[in-house]
């Protein structure tokens, strides 16, 4: 998604600025080496294993094979359409509906490649195409929180962006393999590892105290929201309305 946006001309018009871009490039190869890239995505790892193990569970009571799981795992790149898609499978779906839904759910990723590729504007475009593949929720919250200080070489930037890769792909392997073994996931609490995996995230990104404010009042915000008949838009409707208040207050404080 957003693979054409990496066109300049198109970005200038659409997403430049978003970012604060242009970034400058960081040029400390020791700060920014490949280990460190990998250490800098331990926290998403530590969240993909035991999903990709869950979903792959999943896959294996959908008769997968190891060699069609492997590539379904590291092909697709998206953990909620990747979920919707082996349910609709489960539930007999036909394949145009199942496509239909996992592109309108992976919308989100043209979004957020196209905000990222205007700090990468150095690069090659066929290096972009390949980075711009690798987005995700997660990732895109670990770039543009470290594309705001600097842009590493690429060498970082891709060991942070491929390690959670392999991670997914392995845990959907492990899960295809013990699903024989594991009949319902559920019990072993796997569905923590994704929220935990935010609030790590999030913590990383806090700045200031304003973030912290409107970081909590977007929590109580949802959690009332789940109390009331707007349950199913909780995060959603919280989250819009403090990323719209966050704004609002950083330009009336830059003024």
């Amino acid at each position: 998604m957003g693979l054409f946006l990496t066109r300049r001309p198109f970005l200038d018009k659409v997403t430049g600025g978003l970012l604060g871009v242009p970034v400058p490039t960081a040029d400390n190869t020791s700060r920014y080496s490949i280990p460190r890239g990998i250490l800098a995505a331990t926290p998403i790892v530590l969240a993909y294993l035991p999903v990709g193990f869950a979903l792959g569970i999943l896959a294996s009571q959908l008769s997968f094979t190891l060699p069609q799981a492997t590539l379904f795992f590291g092909s697709s790149f998206s953990g909620s359409g990747q979920s919707i898609g082996l349910q609709m499978l489960q539930m007999g779906e036909p394949i145009l509906a199942i496509w239909s839904v996992t592109v309108i759910i992976n919308l989100r990723y043209f979004l957020m490649s196209s905000a990222l590729i205007p700090s990468l504007r150095h690069w090659p475009l066929s290096r972009r195409y390949l980075f711009a593949l690798l987005v995700t929720d997660e990732l895109f919250a670990l770039h543009s929180t470290q594309f705001k200080r600097a842009v590493p070489p690429p060498s970082y930037v891709f060991a942070a962006s491929l390690t959670p890769l392999v991670a997914w792909t392995l845990g959907g392997v492990l899960g295809l393999l013990a699903g024989g073994m594991v009949a319902d996931v559920r019990p072993l609490g796997f569905d923590f590892a994704v929220p935990a995996m935010f609030m790590a995230l999030i913590v990383l990104q806090i700045e200031n105290r304003r973030m912290v404010c409107l970081g909590i009042l977007a929590a109580v915000l949802s959690v009332g929201l789940a109390l009331t008949p707007f349950k199913a838009w909780g995060v959603m409707l919280a989250s819009l309305f403090c990323a719209t208040l966050g704004t609002v207050w950083e330009r009336w404080k830059t003024k």
